[in-house]
């Protein structure tokens, strides 16, 4: 954590120092454009210069405080054998992986906005600070969307028993229920990406083991 921040805090000087080299040639933010589309497109009040990018860098030492506190947000890993604890523990551990990943992703994309806006010399072309903030949330959306979906899917997809083709279907719902039930508790709206990436796995893993079992029951028959 303290590593962490002396890290933070080096690069927000390197960032002072930058911005102080540059001098008076630093553009100035007067439209909110982050993605171009017209509907999001919001002409500015005011002037908003590239020091307000300084505001960033206490956003990443709380990211940092949050990583490291993740046995009091996630718990300690349970022993013994899959139970409802069990399930409970991965659920919380995947959903704070992915919260984690999509900030990080989405923090560091505003880092690279701030840095590269001030040297842009094309006016509203490339994201100042209002309009990084836009494209960094819209980016932590994307990232967390995809990548909680994504991983639920391949959770259930590649299960640890027999990869795609289960050695019980029972067992299979089981975890799929356990998983489900799991993931509601902690909220629907912050687990919906899992949801859906956990139900679409389980579909289509159940597809795939109807149809190597109906193969396979081909296959016996014509063996006999």
């Amino acid at each position: 954590m303290k590593l962490s921040v002396v890290v933070t805090v080096i690069v927000t000087v390197v960032y002072v120092v930058y911005l102080l080299a540059l001098g008076n040639s630093l553009p100035v933010e007067t439209n909110m454009d982050a993605l171009h589309l017209k509907w999001l497109k919001v002409e500015l009040p005011f002037l908003v210069s590239a020091w307000w990018n300084i505001l960033l860098f206490p956003l990443v030492i709380a990211l940092s405080a949050y990583c490291y506190n993740q046995e009091a947000i996630v718990g300690k890993e349970p022993r013994g054998l899959r139970d409802e604890t069990q399930f409970k523990y991965e659920a919380r551990l995947h959903v704070y992986l992915v919260t984690v990943v999509a900030t990080l992703v989405a923090l560091g994309t505003m880092v690279g906005c701030a840095f590269i806006s001030p040297i842009c010399n094309i006016p509203n072309e490339f994201p100042g600070p209002f309009s990084s903030t836009v494209f960094g949330i819209a980016t932590w959306l994307t990232v967390y969307v995809i990548l909680g979906a994504g991983t639920e899917f391949l959770s259930m997809l590649f299960n640890d028993d027999a990869l795609f083709f289960p050695k019980s279907e029972q067992l299979l719902t089981k975890k799929y229920q356990n998983s489900l039930v799991a993931f509601t508790k902690l909220g629907l709206i912050k687990t919906l990406p899992s949801v859906f990436g956990l139900t679409c796995g389980y579909v289509v893993r159940s597809v795939i083991s109807s149809i190597f079992g109906f193969f396979k029951s081909i296959k016996i028959s014509f063996s006999k």
